[in-house]
């Protein structure tokens, strides 16, 4: 029996298998986790839906993180196919890509950074809020 048979675990932000989502989701699945992953536009679906595929997973579902729409959905979406939720991973980064180029001191603006940090960090708490009555 593996370290997380039939709890459930929901991962976000798994977009290639050189992904640290791809990795956790791999060990995961070995302890006997059941899956689900989500994706952020119709633009990435199909990738998710490929990986998805290596893993022996249905559950895909449209998440954009800016959207506390899509947060709502996605819970409400994934509530009608498990009964509870036994652990999220919240992998999910994003900055601008001008704030990408050159060095951090020079290209960062408030903008930039507001962007990066409610992609990256806030919708942590937002998925989190969505979880807590699947927890």
């Amino acid at each position: 029996m593996g370290l997380l048979e039939n709890k459930n675990i929901l991962i976000t932000g798994m977009l290639s298998s050189r992904s640290i989502a791809y990795g956790i989701a791999k060990a995961a699945k070995r302890e006997g986790a059941n899956l689900a992953f989500t994706y952020a536009n119709e633009d990435l679906k199909n990738r998710t839906d490929q990986l998805a595929q290596e893993f022996n997973v249905d559950k895909v579902f449209k998440c954009n993180v800016e959207s506390d729409a899509d947060i709502e959905s996605l819970f409400k979406d994934l509530s009608e196919q498990w009964s509870s939720l036994n652990g999220l991973v919240h992998s999910i980064a994003f900055a601008p890509r001008e704030a990408l180029k050159g060095s951090y001191a020079q290209t960062i603006d408030r903008k930039a950074f507001s962007i990066a940090h409610d992609i990256s960090s806030f919708s942590l708490s937002a998925l989190a809020r969505g979880a807590y009555d699947l927890m």
